[in-house]
């Protein structure tokens, strides 16, 4: 015969919760997600106190063939199309971009708790170069990690992160890396298939044995046309 569940769904991006009651077969109500990664929670609890759940992380991406914009002043609505509704985050941006997308960032200083993600095909860059957008991180993560063949980041300054880019695969162009710090690739860690080009990386440090403090470069990554010093 049918049980009855009394059942939660929810989304934790949002923080939308749906309470319901079911048997044997039923249909959760419909949950809005919010641009990037939307975790959907189904919980169920039987009479007799038996309770499962189980969860998906789905993440909304924007459309294709734009450009996502980044501000410090942006209204921050997504998917952050033009420059009035630019993310104040490059995350945020980032997230909504699709593959083959430009995020494209406007001056000013972009200050992130957790390294920037940069998972599939797009370009992330300035408006204005590397001497007007910068991002600083936090000392227990890398401030830009990029891990996709077709990503490319271009015209910023990064500094301030436990590791100033980690470069798992992609492209760092004309970009200053400076003020990082890490036991092994404190400025840029190059992994397979990553180039880094015109770039100037200095003063990143650590304090004690290391080894590839500027930059420490894996097997089959390029560092072209760039200037390493002062890093120790």
């Amino acid at each position: 015969g049918n049980v009855f569940v009394g059942m939660i769904v929810a989304n934790t991006a949002t923080g939308e919760r749906w309470t319901f009651g079911a048997t044997n077969e039923w249909t959760a109500p419909a949950v809005a997600l919010t641009g990037g990664e939307n975790t959907i929670w189904i919980m169920g609890t039987n009479l007799y106190g038996f309770a499962a759940s189980n969860a998906v992380t789905l993440t909304r991406v924007g459309p294709s063939g734009v450009t996502n914009y980044v501000a410090t002043n942006g209204a921050h609505i997504w998917p952050y199309t033009n420059w009035i509704t630019a993310a104040t985050t490059l995350q945020a941006a980032v997230d909504a971009a699709y593959d083959g997308n430009t995020v494209l960032a406007n001056d000013g200083t972009y200050r992130a708790t957790s390294s920037v993600m940069i998972l599939r095909g797009i370009t992330l860059r300035s408006v204005n170069g590397r001497g007007a957008t910068w991002t600083e991180g936090s000392y227990d993560q890398p401030g830009i990690y990029v891990a996709h063949t077709g990503a490319v980041v271009m015209g910023l300054t990064i500094t301030s992160a436990s590791g100033g880019v980690y470069l798992a695969r992609g492209t760092l162009a004309d970009c200053t890396v400076q003020g990082n710090s890490a036991n092994h690739g404190a400025g840029v860690f190059c992994g397979y298939q990553s180039l880094v080009t015109n770039c100037l990386i200095t003063g990143n440090y650590w304090g004690g044995w290391a080894w590839g403090v500027g930059v420490y470069s894996t097997y089959g990554s390029r560092v072209v046309r760039s200037t390493i010093c002062s890093n120790n």
